[in-house]
């Protein structure tokens, strides 16, 4: 006799081998890539730094605004682990959405992005949106930067102290001559 082989997935094979399960690893290994991303542009100094600290670091850069940090409600004495384990998840993640909602609006006021992305404002765009906005920004730093360094030596060229000829000195050679001797 043959196995029936016809049984559904979810009754043949574990959650963590579900199509499902593998689209939300496959997106949150997405948002782990565009957090490095934006890690590595708006830490110069290649501390370590969280997920929080980064879209913080990134609110500041583009917006020029220091966030307030959610204050967590003391509910009184904690009873166990989980319970502390749970509100620090909570305070990470309400951190969390008050950068993301704090970069989306700058988004949707500075027009960024593609018409397309704008309608949907997800984590993914969001990370991906100001990324691109920051490393054109660097860019453009970087090229004035340049320019205005280029105009700086092209003045000093221009306005560097010539060496005057043995006419211009004139009498006065003469008289340190006589001194000299």
């Amino acid at each position: 006799m043959v196995p029936n082989t016809s049984l559904s997935p979810s009754i043949t094979c574990n959650y963590k081998d579900t199509s499902k399960a593998n689209l939300e690893r496959k997106r949150r290994d997405q948002i782990n890539d565009k957090f490095e991303v934006l890690k590595s542009l708006v830490n110069k100094d290649g501390s370590k730094m969280s997920q929080e600290d980064v879209l913080f670091a990134a609110v500041l850069y583009v917006c020029g605004v220091q966030l307030e940090v959610p204050k967590c409600e003391s509910l009184g004495p904690l009873r166990n682990i989980k319970e502390m384990k749970r509100r620090r998840e909570e305070v990470r993640r309400s951190k969390q959405t008050v950068a993301y909602n704090e970069l989306k609006q700058f988004i949707l006021t500075n027009e960024l992005g593609t018409e397309e992305q704008r309608e949907k404002l997800e984590k993914l765009v969001i990370l991906d949106v100001i990324s691109d906005y920051i490393r054109n920004k660097l860019g453009q730093d970087y090229l004035q930067y340049i320019q205005s360094w280029s105009a700086y030596n092209s003045m000093l060229s221009l306005t560097a102290f010539s060496t005057p000829t043995d006419s211009e000195y004139g009498d006065e050679e003469e008289e340190i001559i006589d001194v000299i001797n």
